[in-house]
Parts: C-alpha cells; structure tokens; sequence
C-alpha cells in the first residue's frame, strides 16, 4: 500500500502557493517567491554545469566538488517547499508510511512557466540534509487533469515495443547496447509474460504504422530528442526518407499515442523529453504524452550519456520485470546510476504520473498487487464521493469537514456551523455524486398546439448532482460547466459523475454565464462587475482575467479556433484576444437595421455567436433583432423578429433562434425563413446536434422539446425544474439538462428519432 503526499506549486508574479494534500489532512501555505526568474537561470546554469562536470572522466583540481551548486540549490528547494505546516504534515506522512511499511510517494504539481522547469529531484532530504529526498521516496510530477487515466490492469503477455532513432546526420548512440540490456532485463520473464519487439525502421509511417496496427503496453524510444523554443513544444527526431534527422513535435506524437489507449508506460531515453518552455508544464513532450492518455512517462530533463542511459534503462527494466509498481522502479533505477557512475545524471530521469495506479502491470505469483483506485488511502481528494450528512469526520481533515458541509447544503439546508462568509477553499470542495433514480417521462406533459400528434417522451437516463447553479454549458467529451451565485465554476464528467474541475475566484464574485472553448481545456465565466475569466481546467487557474468596461456580461463565445472571445452586455459587443486584450468595442444601437412595425427598445443583449469560419459575430437582442458584423466590425445583416430574441443557435448552413413569443425559427445565411415552429410562450435555450440533424429547445424554463429536420417534434418532456443549461452530449442520443437548483439531468431520445 502506498501514501501520497501531495504538493500543488502555483506560482504567481511574486509568491508561490503551495496546496498540499494527503491521507492525513492537507494544509495551503503561501511564501515569497524563493527565485526570481533571472535568479532562476541563474541557478539552474549552475547545476547543470555542476552535473556536466560531474560525468567528466578527468579529475581537476576544484575548490568544490562539482555536487556543491546541486546540494545548495536542492537545500533551497527544500526550505521552500518543505516548510511550517506542510513540513509538520510532511513528517506526520513519512513516520505514518514507516509504521505500517507502506511507500510514501512525493506527487509535484507544478503551474507556472519558472516552476515547470525547475528540477524538483534535486531537492534535499529535510531529515538527512545531507542527501537527495528523490533517492529516498518515490518522487514523481503528476499534475491535475480533468479526467486522470482510470486504473487499466494489463494481463501478461506484456507488450514491449521498441524503437531506436537513428539519423544519419546526428551522432550515433549506443542504441545496440541499450537494446540488448532492455531485452535481457525483460527477457528474465517466460515469453508468456513479456513480448518485446523492435521496429526495423526509424520513420514516422514505420512508428505510426507500429503504434496503430497492435495494442502494446510500453513503448520504449531510444534517440536524440529536444525542445523548440519557438514551437514551444519538445520533439523527437526520427528519420526521413533519406535517412536523415526529421524533428516531430510531441502534439504529433500525442495524437499517435492517443490511438493506442493500451499504452501505459513510455519511457523516452532521449535528451531533454522533459524539458519545458515559457509555455509551462505541458509543452514538454512527456507531458504532451501523458495529456494523451498515457499514464506514466519516464523522460530526460537534461542530456544523458550513454553509460547513464544504459545503466538507468537496465535497472529500471529490471524492476519492472520483477513487478515493481513504476515510481518504485524509478527511484532504484535513480540509486543504480549514482552508485555506478558517481554522477549527478542520476536526477536526469523524471516521471510524470497521471493515475494513482503505478503498477504497470502484475506479475502473477508474486504479491504486487496494487491499492484499488477506491482506496480512500490513496484516491485524489476531488474523486471521493461526497459524504452523507452526519457522516464522522477525521480530526483535522478539513477537506472532508468542507464535503460534509456542502453535502447537507445539496440535501437541503445548511450544516450546524456553515460559514457563509467562509474562504474559498473551505466553501467548494464539494464533488458530484450520481444518484439513482427510475426511469421516468417528466411529471407533466408539455403545453401542445391544438392539432398537433402525441410526442414521444424523452426517458431518463440518470441524474448528477452538484451545487446551485445560474447558468451552464455542455462541452467536449461529455463535460458539463456550471457557474453559481457563489462565484465557483464546476465541471461535471457525464461518463463518470464526478467532479473534475473546480475553479474558484479569490473574492467569490457571483457568475453569470459560462461558454466552453473548442478543447477540453479551457471554459470561459463572467462574473458581476462585468469581469471575465477564461480558465485552464487542467491547473484550475484563470489564463486570462478581462476587464472589459461592461458592467454587466449576459453571454459568451468563443471562435473556432480558442483564439477570440466574444462577450455581449451593456448593450455592447466586445471581442477579447489570446493575451486578454480588447480589439472591438461595438456599441449596440437600438434602431440599426430597423424597419417599421417592430418595437425599436433595446434593453439588453441576449445572445451572442461566431459565424461558422469565425467570418463574423451575430448578436441578438431583446428588441427582436439578430445583428451580423463582420471582422472590421461593420453591420451586414439582420434577422427581424416581432418579439425579442432569448436564444441563438448557428450552423454551417444558417441560424437558428427562440423568441419570447415562442417561435423556434431556422433561417438561411441569405435571410430567407427555412422553418418556423411553436414552442411554448418563451423559448430560453436552443441547441443542434453534432451532425446537425436534431434541435433541442427549452421553452418556459421546464419545457424541453427535440425536432427534426423538417421541423417536426420527436420527442418531450416536462423538467423537474428550471433549465439554466442545455445541450447533446457526444453520442447525439442523449439530451443532458442542468437545473437551478444543481441537478443535471440525462435524457435518452426514443429509437427512430
């Protein structure tokens, strides 16, 4: 059984938070900054020259041994990552996992682009100070992901792939004496325990060709490797049709990797595959790996011999073969090159974990098997379920104290004791917990025309359960966003009704809408005041914070491509770039476009869209019209409506819009009406399928309503209560909708709709 020790390091302009969590309890503690980032080149300069100097085979005469500059600096690391309370709880942790002989693991998060490349192996051990803490415990990076690789045992045969890179223009290796080591160390198993084959061929169509065609279990590279500073990305080289050096980036590479989900462990044995740039942890190639679904990646953060290579590759491989779970074979392999070469190239090796699962794979006869996932020892805090009211609560395991609250908020009222005016992190730990409930059509049946045919109910597929929300967006992979009066930004995982993000504001600014980006990465809020905030989900942290001079923001888009950010409020459109900045400011006036018999007011801005190749935003308005601008800004169209426009929806071939009278119309890019139908007395929210062939519409708040492509209805069903959000998870077949009051319903569409 192994203990995690947690440490997330945030890093800002001039401190550092660090967020430490474990079995025992977790504590955050903020300090200065320990480096500047001048400092920080500095300090890094010297040891790699340290660890340079200390592979050379000549002695010389030097004042200090070349582990010196390494010593003190990892003396520095250690002071401000082991200190106070974390220190305190660091210790608890350590004599707990003696006691009951158990591994404790050290998982470090780093979120900034100075803490991302700073070699955290080379921290001192806060007992010893006289030796390294990553030759002691297991030391790993394992950052936050949004969905972590579940637990996947792998049944013997394990499956070795092994690839060696060797242009013609780059200096050779000792890729043949690696080879062989690899291959004996594994070869000590039966061949019903372990396959390895290596690829004849160095290319991308043999990689690719490999990777694709069979399920492996490791992929072991052996070649030159390195960082682009101006891609921002790490890369591998391999060779090209003439033989030599072709340089992949490691986006190229994860979308390989993504398409073998067999794959748990690379190990990258080329030079500086853990290295990252200014764009932070995930531009390194390991991680760009590790984000594609692989969860351990063993990778060099510095260049390394040969001797070192060999050395670490055999007794890694050799502890992988014996069943060692990988982060304990790691820190063995760490030991072996020490003693072997009395070098420092020992902390060259870095492992990025993304599971808790760090057997790769189990040797049978042997007693290696791994702490189930459910383990609440070992389990990431945020992936426990919620706990029931009354539950007993640890001494000082304030995170369980905050579920616990926030579990009998969700049940219906407060806890003895709930502190309103709590800090943030005290407030919204709470996690999404599915449940169970029959199947069942809606408690009403929708308000129908005269004439119109029976509809066919919309069944229940499961419910989720969070906290309160005002507004919601269905994004990528079946993730739902919700944003609360609390100021909190949830997302929910549909395939596994967990919470899988939490994004909270230091002054808890109440939200009022929220938009996705086009990846799973990044979600948009907009809070009062007229804030707005674009977050990374991976780290949790805002990436762009916009002041725009809205006071108020009632909806949000992003184009195509992530690169810009509409918002629409204060009767003005505004249009924010990457870096945050606001490149178009368009005041909304009542009366453009207008002709006569319509109602010429405009109290505010409903609804706002890109236009399919982002050739434009259109805008809608509560005094019935839907305006289209162009990139320079300039009205080119408008959709006239007798009544205001509450919803907007887009599509390659036209719009689509819901009107407070309760039409439900499709119109062409042209302007010509395409379809019209009748939806209640207010349709709120509209949203198409992936495909395009199906429309979702809610109207009157509970009323939810799917039509086909010539505008007939297919199915229904009345709300259990009012939709702040809507839309069609991956599969088109499912209908997910988030309620005011936290609930998140999945509804399944009949067959033959």
């Amino acid at each position: 059984m192994d203990m995690a020790f947690r440490l997330g390091i945030v890093e800002s302009h001039d401190e550092w938070v660090i967020v430490c969590t474990s079995p025992l309890g977790g504590t955050v503690q903020k300090l200065p900054a320990p480096f500047t980032a001048r400092l920080l080149d500095e300090r890094l300069a010297r040891v790699e020259k340290s660890l340079i100097r200390s592979t050379a085979q000549v002695t010389t005469r030097r004042a200090t041994t070349p582990e010196r500059a390494a010593q003190d600096f990892g003396a520095e690391l250690s002071d401000a990552l082991l200190t106070g309370d974390v220190r305190l709880l660091f210790s608890r942790c350590r004599d707990k996992a003696r006691e009951h002989k158990q591994t404790l693991r050290v998982l470090i998060d780093p979120v900034g682009p100075n803490v991302s490349r700073i070699p955290w192996e080379f921290a001192v051990d806060p007992d010893t100070r006289d030796d390294y803490l990553a030759l002691r415990v297991s030391v790993a990076r394992a950052p936050h992901l949004m969905e972590p690789v579940p637990p996947l045992r792998v049944d013997p045969p394990l499956r070795v792939l092994g690839v060696m890179a060797r242009p013609a223009d780059l200096p050779p290796l000792e890729a043949e004496e690696e080879r062989r080591d690899v291959s004996q160390a594994l070869g000590r198993l039966s061949s019903s325990m372990v396959e390895v084959e290596w690829l004849s061929g160095d290319r991308w169509g043999d990689l690719a060709e490999a990777v694709r065609s069979e399920p492996w279990h490791v992929l072991h590279f052996i070649g030159h490797g390195g960082f682009d500073e101006d891609a921002e990305s790490g890369y591998l080289e391999l060779s090209d049709d003439d033989g030599n050096a072709m340089p992949v980036l490691a986006t190229d590479l994860g979308r390989l990797v993504a398409d073998n989900p067999q794959l748990r462990l690379v190990v990258l044995n080329a030079c500086e595959s853990a290295v990252t740039g200014a764009a932070g942890f995930f531009s390194s190639t390991a991680a760009k790996l590790m984000r594609e679904g692989v969860p351990a990646v063993v990778a060099m953060q510095y260049e390394i011999s040969d001797p070192a290579a060999l050395a670490f590759s055999s007794s890694f491989y050799e502890g992988i073969a014996r069943g060692l779970p990988v982060d304990r074979a790691v820190t063995l392999a760490r030991e072996s090159v020490k003693m072997a070469l009395r070098s420092l190239e020992w902390a060259t090796p870095v492992l990025f974990l993304a599971s808790d699962e760090t057997h790769v794979f189990t040797v049978p006869g042997r007693a290696t098997a791994a702490v189930p996932a459910t383990s609440a020892a070992v389990r990431p805090e945020r992936d426990r379920p919620a706990p029931e009211a009354g539950d007993p609560v640890p001494p000082g395991d304030w995170l369980a104290t905050t579920r616990r609250k926030l579990a009998d908020a969700v049940r219906g009222g407060s806890a003895p004791g709930d502190d309103r005016s709590a800090r943030p992190h005290e407030t919204s730990g709470t996690a999404a917990t599915t449940r169970p409930s029959p199947p069942r059509t809606g408690s009403a049946t929708p308000t129908r025309d005269a004439g119109e045919r029976p509809v066919p109910p919309v069944r229940s597929a499961g419910r989720l359960v969070t906290a309160s929300s005002c507004d919601a967006a269905v994004g990528p992979r079946g993730l739902v966003a919700l944003v609360g009066t609390d100021g909190v930004l949830r997302v929910l995982s549909t395939r596994t009704g967990r919470l899988v993000g939490l994004c909270v504001l230091a002054q808890r600014e109440r939200a009022r809408c929220t938009a996705w980006g086009p990846w799973p990465r990044h979600v948009a809020s907009a809070h009062d005041g007229g804030l707005v905030v674009v977050w990374d989900l991976e780290t949790e942290v805002p990436v762009r914070v916009m002041e725009g001079g809205a006071q108020r923001v009632d909806a949000l888009a992003f184009s195509s491509d992530g690169h810009w950010l509409a918002t629409a409020g204060d009767c003005s459109l505004r249009v924010f770039d990457s870096q945050g900045t606001c490149v178009q400011h368009v005041p909304v006036l009542a009366d453009d476009g207008r002709s006569s018999g319509y109602p010429r007011r405009l109290g505010e801005l409903t609804a706002v869209a890109f236009v399919p190749g982002d050739e434009g935003l259109l805008v809608a308005g509560d005094d019935g019209l839907v305006r289209r601008y162009d990139v320079r800004a300039r009205l080119t169209g408008t959709w006239q409506h007798a009544t205001g426009v509450a919803a907007l929806d887009v599509s390659t071939t036209g719009l689509t819009t819901g009107s407070v009278g309760g039409r439900v119309s499709t119109w062409g890019w042209d302007g010509r009406l395409l379809c019209r139908r009748q939806h209640g007395t207010r349709v709120d929210r509209l949203r198409r399928s992936a495909d395009g062939l199906l429309l979702a519409s809610v109207a009157d708040g509970r009323s939810l309503r799917v039509w086909d492509p010539t505008g007939a209805p297919v199915a229904e069903v009345m709300l259990p209560g009012p939709a702040v959000g809507m839309g069609f998870l991956p599969d088109d077949r499912t209908v997910l909708t988030a309620a005011r009051s936290g609930d998140v319903e999945l509804w399944t569409l009949p067959e033959g709709s």
